[in-house]
């Protein structure tokens, strides 16, 4: 019986011993140590999620700081690579630090291991690039933010006291011209390059709607210069923008996405996507669609100090000003001009951001424009919400703030607010002219509404597709 047994069992374990020498005969250690398909980081570039596979191993890639859309500038980023070993082969007797990856600093594994960390070179700032301007050319096509950064070298190299048009620039190897007669397309979603550390926020007091309090955002990454810089002998030395920097040409958005701008310091006057707009200039189709922006005087989303036309745009981003003539989602300040189109003018527009503002406790950021100085604000609508930075009493209102003229030189009409607690419940200087209305979230998604706001035109359509959270989106115009 026992010999039986034995017969019985030996097959089975000559068959177990023959299968592992022969599993450990077929498992190959991984010998390719140069890990291709991951490049060193730079600005404006999309990062690697994945390495180029070989036979030995495939892998995937992670980024810290961690990356939206593309790389940011003057940031130093490492890669966490995690390879998997194709069939076959095995990470086990692989050596600590054995993998390679181009253009690192720094590569590290520990033995047997197929998680590998790179770290690579602080990427570059951006590139200014002109190479699409001429000073004959009246129209100009941009693509990258390099050219838009471009536009606002030519811009602000007009001397502060120039007549419009080209003229001789301070810098004498770099192109002066406002742009005036001109027209300026975006042809493609571009990022600036800031990088939002933490968001802003305001801390609301359920129930009572009170304002408890506010944070400020974090950014850091590369800070955008302005189209147009200040003037700094004001809006009469400058002649009611008709003279020196602001940009004084069309800006055509396109609707295209300009996302992370970033501009700073705080109390820096005329920050803005543009910082002066002159009396002839136009910006329109324009989608701010995330940064921060802060400064003085003059700070805006869109425009900071604007004798012109904005028109058919959106402000996503974060605004902070700590002076009066500024705050507002859209533009810092409207300002009358001589010109005789007559008064500067917001229109066919909305703001999305949160909007602070320091200075005076009676100085209230507006959720379109800040200052009610002069102009008009026409068919807007803000969803966005704000406050007085250091009096939380102070609360933003819901289209225009300030308190610099009376309403017979400044003009609200058919434009809104959303309604809410903690939200804004007037629309200029604590009252609501007749025409505009703080509304129901239900009522400003609806299609009465975009009827409402396009009461002289054609410039909002229903969000059917929820790409703004059910609310009115623009339609791109001529």
């Amino acid at each position: 019986m026992k010999m039986h047994v034995a017969r019985l069992f030996l097959p089975l374990i000559v068959g177990l011993t023959l299968a592992a020498c022969g599993g450990a005969k077929d498992t190959t250690q991984i010998n390719v140590a140069a890990i291709q398909g991951v490049t060193a980081p730079a600005f404006g570039s999309a990062p690697a999620t994945s390495i180029d596979a070989t036979s030995q191993y495939t892998g995937t890639v992670t980024w810290s700081p961690a990356v939206s859309g593309t790389f940011a500038a003057e940031t130093t980023y490492t890669a966490t690579i995690t390879l998997a070993p194709a069939t076959g082969f095995t990470l086990q007797g692989v050596a600590m630090n054995f993998f390679t990856v181009a253009g690192a600093t720094s590569v590290t594994n520990a033995a047997s291991s197929g998680v590998v960390i790179a770290t690579f070179p602080a990427t570059g700032r951006s590139a200014i690039d002109i190479a699409w301007y001429n000073s004959s050319d009246d129209i100009f096509w941009i693509y990258t933010a390099a050219e838009l950064r471009g536009l606002a070298a030519i811009v602000n190299n007009k001397p502060e006291d120039s007549d419009a048009g080209v003229a001789d620039g301070s810098d004498p190897n770099m192109p002066a011209d406002d742009f005036l007669g001109k027209t300026v397309y975006l042809m493609s979603d571009i990022d600036l390059g800031g990088v939002e550390i933490s968001p802003g926020s305001i801390e609301i007091s359920p129930g009572s709607g009170e304002i408890l309090g506010i944070t400020l955002p974090v950014w850091e990454g590369l800070d955008f210069t302005p189209v147009g810089s200040n003037t700094t002998a004001g809006s009469t030395g400058s002649n009611n923008g008709a003279r020196g920097r602001p940009f004084k040409g069309t800006f055509d958005g396109g609707l295209h996405k300009i996302s992370n701008v970033y501009i700073a310091p705080l109390g820096a006057e005329s920050h803005a996507l543009f910082g002066d707009l002159g009396p002839l200039g136009i910006v329109r189709n324009v989608i701010l669609a995330s940064g921060y922006i802060s400064g003085g005087r003059y700070t805006g989303g869109i425009v900071g100090r604007n004798w012109g036309l904005v028109e058919n745009s959106a402000n996503y981003a974060t605004i902070a000003a700590n002076a009066d003539r500024s705050g507002g989602g859209i533009a810092g300040v409207n300002f009358f001009n001589n010109h005789p189109n007559g008064r500067s003018v917001v229109q066919n527009c909305y703001n999305a951001g949160l909007v602070f503002k320091g200075d005076r406790a009676d100085n209230l950021p507006g959720g379109i424009v800040g200052d009610t100085n002069e102009g008009a604000v026409e068919n807007c609508y803000n969803i966005g919400n704000g406050v007085h930075m250091t009096d939380f009493t102070a609360h933003m209102q819901g289209i225009a703030g300030g308190t610099r003229n009376a309403l017979a030189a400044f003009s609200v009409l058919n434009s809104y607010s959303l309604e809410g607690e903690g939200m804004p419940t007037a629309i200029t200087r604590g009252v609501i002219p007749a025409g505009s209305a703080i509304l129901s979230e239900a009522y400003m998604k609806s299609a009465e509404f975009v009827d409402l706001l396009n009461a002289d035109g054609n410039a909002f359509a229903l969000d059917i597709e929820g790409v703004n959270g059910g609310f009115p989106i623009l339609i791109l115009r001529d």
